[in-house]
């Protein structure tokens, strides 16, 4: 009984050797034909720990004594052929792909889940107690990652539907973390998200501060410029003014007078021309009457 417990342990290892292989090469896969940028990262910050389970799995066959090896894991094959064959005969657009992703990769920590539980449970009751911690680090994170697969997941459907539900599902995500014990999962997996983004943001932020910071001796030197273009401009206005009032005032000099004492110069010819026309007039009659006396 006790060799069909650890042959049974054995299988499952080298059944797992050969999924974590596969899901480590289709993550990488995955997070190229992402758009979602969260999800992404997600996808590749998930391969490098996978990567990590591998390892594990490698000291748990050494603690058991046995080399390691890999058998074909036909669960594993069938998840990721799925996905593979979504993307060819489909073609989604980039958002179709993005929830149809996160659905996937959930499907696969799921799987992986249970595959790691099975075991753990197995490697304690063979007193194997090294190999079951490196079996239950694993567990760990793959419920981290489930964690937070599900509220991308719900997020993305929520985006691509319109739909206001994507709310309401991450707190029922976060009512059966805490019903089933997985609440720290879910916490460390939105702890990451924060991070993450924390982390965008200061980058974007230290972007713009050395942007700010190089363009400010260009902004300084425009500010001088400008300030000694202002300056000669108000001194040429001056100038300009002066000679202006000048030119002014000798204009004024020469000017006849205003248009109000034109009336009145006009008057005073009016009455000259009247006058002497009236003593050439008079002169005239004198004249005629002088000639008609004399004869």
């Amino acid at each position: 009984m006790p060799d069909n417990g650890r042959e049974l342990l054995l299988h499952g290892l080298r059944d797992m050797y050969d999924a974590e292989h596969r899901f480590a090469e289709a993550l990488g896969t995955m997070a190229d034909q992402a758009s979602d940028r969260m999800l992404a990262d997600g996808f590749r910050r998930h391969r490098e720990v996978t990567r990590g389970q591998i390892r594990r799995l490698e000291q748990c066959f050494m603690a058991m004594g046995e080399r390691p090896q890999r058998e074909q894991c036909a669960g594993a094959e069938g998840l990721v052929s799925e996905y593979e064959r979504f993307v060819r005969k489909q073609q989604p657009d980039r958002k179709t792909l993005d929830v149809f992703a996160a659905d996937a990769a959930l499907k696969v920590e799921h799987y992986e889940i249970a595959a790691y539980a099975g075991m753990i449970d197995l490697a304690l009751r063979l007193d194997v107690d090294g190999c079951a911690r490196f079996l239950q680090d694993n567990l760990k994170e793959e419920e981290a990652a489930a964690a937070e697969l599900e509220m991308s997941a719900r997020r993305l459907g929520a985006e691509l539907t319109g739909s206001s539900a994507g709310l309401r599902g991450a707190v029922e995500t976060f009512r059966v973390g805490s019903r089933s014990g997985g609440i720290g999962a879910v916490g460390r997996a939105v702890r990451e998200q924060a991070t993450g983004a924390i982390e965008r943001l200061e980058k974007r932020g230290r972007r713009v501060q050395a942007r700010s910071s190089r363009s400010k001796p260009a902004r300084r030197a425009s500010r001088k410029t400008t300030s000694r273009r202002s300056t000669t401009s108000s001194a040429s206005g001056s100038t300009s003014g002066r000679r202006s009032t000048g030119r002014a005032r000798s204009t004024a000099t020469r000017r006849p007078a205003s248009p109000t004492r034109r009336p009145a110069t006009r008057a005073k010819r009016a009455t000259t021309t009247r006058r002497r026309t009236t003593r050439s007039a008079t002169v005239r009659r004198g004249t005629r009457n002088r000639a008609r006396s004399a004869r």
